[in-house]
């Protein structure tokens, strides 16, 4: 699955990621697990942990076609529901090789809001920008609650690569 090795960022603290992209499937295997090791001073040690991983109530990673560009995991960092008003938000970027998937940078992720129910979208969204790692941050706006839609655009030198629909389901509280 796409992850971003653990980097150290202060005082013993690490940060890493993990992107699962099927939830755990009876009688198939052992499921996910993480395997953790560390190193100092020479020495090794590992642990590994079992992840119980159910499917999502709401679809927060897709896969999509990018033309010459490739295939590509993309992942909203977004809970499925959220309050009304403006929210930082960031997604991570993945290409698809053969059994592997490297962070994707050097993109841009063009930010559309949309209420199909009401027929209409918001202004003052901020397309999500590389942070390195494959890791996007833009700022998209709901401005009043109920079921909303935040579409995607992927962009490589101002020119669109992506050409499957990016689309994620946010529920607005009020």
């Amino acid at each position: 699955a796409p992850h971003a090795q653990p980097v150290e960022l202060t005082n013993g603290w690490y940060r890493g990621s993990a992107v699962f992209s099927m939830p755990d499937v009876e009688d198939v295997g052992r499921g996910w697990l993480l395997n953790v090791a560390l190193s100092i001073e020479g020495k090794t040690d590992s642990l590994t942990f079992k992840l119980p991983i159910m499917q999502a109530a709401e679809t927060r990673t897709m896969a999509f076609d990018a033309g010459g560009e490739g295939r590509f995991f993309i992942s909203l960092l977004m809970p499925d529901s959220v309050g009304m008003g403006r929210h930082k938000t960031a997604f991570l970027l993945h290409g698809i090789g053969h059994n592997a998937f490297h962070a994707a940078d050097g993109y841009s992720i063009q930010l559309k809001t949309s209420m199909p129910g009401m027929g209409h979208d918001s202004k003052g969204n901020r397309d999500a920008l590389s942070q390195g790692e494959g890791r996007y941050e833009g700022t998209v706006d709901f401005n009043m609650p109920g079921p909303w839609e935040l579409h995607g655009k992927l962009f490589k030198d101002g020119k669109q690569v992506s050409t499957d629909p990016i689309v994620f389901k946010v529920d607005v509280t009020g």
